[in-house]
């Protein structure tokens, strides 16, 4: 019987709380700035190394586009609870090129971040056209890096280093930004944020007995500042 009873209030609480909610599909394209502090060290560490002659960085794990997709419930047009999608990469190269030995060393890396995240916005704006926020966001990164090397001598191509490591990564992100409700079913999304990781992890270890580094045991980080502009999709869960 007790079971009873809380099955119906569980029923009616639902349904009263249903009238008020939308679900929404959201897709944010943007811009980040990624730290990865200890993977420029190693490149730099590898230029410096001497093991090849006028070795250059060419790129230097420079910021990138992000792909971001959510999928949430909003209550009351105030509260947002939903789930998080992103995809993100960068690149850091060192590379020297004359007539006779091209050299090319790559490390490539990229992250999916899985995540949870928070949007609230004041009750005073949640009737209006244009709806400041707060959102906080956390979850993992899953990371995937790929190490190469490549040497070519008198036109044949000498392949070194081959590595691919993956690990997680833990992450917070506190952002602020703006809805722009342009009718029932679409608004406009503007946020800037900054990612700041908790946790860093590579399962193994990057071995290469051509560059004479034994044990280039690093972690990517992906801490940085986040800027992303998209569109939401409201579907009401009640008419």
């Amino acid at each position: 019987m007790k079971n009873l009873f809380l099955s119906i209030f569980t029923i009616f609480m639902c349904n009263g709380i249903l009238r008020s909610q939308e679900l929404t599909v959201e897709y944010n394209f943007g811009y980040g700035a990624f730290c990865m502090r200890e993977f420029k060290n190693a490149l730099n560490d590898l230029k410096n190394a001497g093991q090849v002659n006028n070795l250059k960085i060419t790129d230097n794990f420079s910021g990138n586009w992000i792909n971001q997709a959510k999928v949430s419930i909003e209550l009351k047009q105030m509260h947002q609870f939903g789930l998080s999608f992103e995809y993100m990469n960068t690149t850091g190269q060192l590379a020297v090129s004359d007539y006779s030995n091209p050299y090319k060393a790559v490390l490539d890396a990229s992250g999916t971040k899985l995540g949870v995240f928070y949007r609230i916005t004041p009750k005073v704006f949640s009737k209006k056209t244009v709806r400041p926020y707060f959102l906080l966001s956390g979850g993992i990164v899953l990371n995937d890096v790929k190490a190469s090397e490549d040497l070519v001598i008198y036109e044949e191509k000498t392949a070194g280093l081959r590595e691919k490591i993956t690990g997680i990564n833990s992450f917070i992100e506190p952002a602020i930004g703006a809805k722009i409700r342009l009718n029932k079913y679409f608004a406009i999304n503007i946020s800037g944020g900054y990612q700041l990781d908790l946790s860093r992890n590579l399962n193994n270890k990057i071995q290469s007995r051509e560059i004479e580094i034994e044990d280039l045991n690093i972690a990517p980080t992906w801490s940085g500042l986040r800027f992303n502009a998209g569109v939401i999709l409201y579907i009401p869960l009640r008419q």
